[in-house]
């Protein structure tokens, strides 16, 4: 029999049996507006649309293959092999907060659009978890505002150095 991977709620199931799946579709675990994926498709579509399950679903001739849900654009063999890698949003929104309100530790910000960037290059690629995008993005974003205000800040105490060594090398 075919094996099947299932999209509920933003999670991942599978490999999961034909016979198995109709039976999620009967208890009423998946419905018409659930996404499905086969080894060899080219992208995720609603059970509604698969002719062996549109009689089992309530409402299967109205459902129609529809756009791709957010994050499910990339290729199938990326995600089917297992689950997401864990994203890292919240750690990276941290050291992106860090940067922005310590100016002075220039690193944080740094890391934060380093990691940022990583990730968000996996999420697009079916390869981490969608579902840390908005905070991954935002601490990107703020880590890119971290090390531009820390490196004017270096900048300026550089300046302010120069002028003072300058100013006391004429006094004397």
């Amino acid at each position: 029999m075919a094996e099947w991977y299932c999209l509920v709620n933003k999670e991942k199931y599978g490999p999961v049996s034909e016979t198995e799946l109709q039976q999620w579709i009967s208890d009423g675990r998946l419905g018409p507006e659930d996404y499905i994926v086969q080894p060899g498709m080219t992208e995720w579509v609603k059970i509604a649309s698969v002719p062996q399950f549109m009689a089992l679903t309530a409402q299967g001739h109205a459902a129609a293959s529809g756009a791709q849900p957010d994050g499910m654009n990339a290729p199938v063999a990326a995600g089917v092999q297992g689950q997401y890698e864990p994203h890292r949003g919240a750690t990276v929104l941290t050291l992106g907060i860090i940067g922005v309100v310590c100016c002075c530790i220039l690193v944080c910000g740094i890391i934060a659009t380093v990691m940022g960037s990583r990730d968000l290059k996996k999420m697009n690629a079916g390869v981490m978890d969608p579902e840390g995008r908005g905070n991954t993005q935002a601490g990107f974003i703020l880590g890119i505002i971290g090390t531009v205000i820390g490196s004017l800040v270096i900048l300026y105490y550089m300046v302010v150095f120069v002028l003072t060594l300058g100013m006391h090398s004429q006094m004397m």
